[in-house]
């Protein structure tokens, strides 16, 4: 199995992202943005892997089910730490606990390094360089993970 471990703000949404959360009391906070969701769905829609929410956004309820209804459909969330510091621990974590994990790929703006690791650009959000460097780690990264799990 392949799995994205998906982050969101920095990737699905950006600097220059005007859509905010109509809901009280989040509608402070940016939601995402329209066209980085259809290129990251455009992609993802094409390809037999399966997301983990890796994002804080797992800690709510409320943000949870608004990715779900944009169309994401996310396998499982890594194990919450509450900080985007630990994150790679999470993820190593999570992946230790499911060795049906053939080949994965990380992608967030938060430099969480390591193997499969894809960083986008706040500034920016994912843009399609991002998703060209997750074919060729997904396509070819794997081996050692399935190796390092027994």
């Amino acid at each position: 199995m392949k799995v994205l471990f998906l982050d969101i703000d920095g990737v699905l949404n950006n600097d220059h992202t005007k859509e905010r959360f109509e809901d009280e009391p989040y509608a402070e906070f940016v939601s995402v943005d329209r066209r980085l969701l259809k290129l990251f769905m455009e992609w993802w829609e094409k390809r037999d892997i399966e997301l983990v929410l890796s994002s804080s956004w797992r800690h709510s309820k409320y943000m949870t089910n608004y990715l779900i209804d944009l169309g994401l459909k996310f396998y499982c969330y890594t194990p919450s730490s509450f900080s985007a510091h630990k994150r790679r621990r999470e993820i190593d974590t999570w992946l230790r606990n499911h060795p049906e994990v053939t080949h994965y790929a990380i992608l967030d703006d938060i430099a969480v390094g390591g193997k499969g690791f894809v960083q986008t650009s706040p500034k920016h959000g994912v843009r399609q360089k991002n998703l060209d460097k997750l074919d060729k780690i997904l396509e070819t990264y794997g081996e050692e993970t399935t190796q390092n799990s027994q």
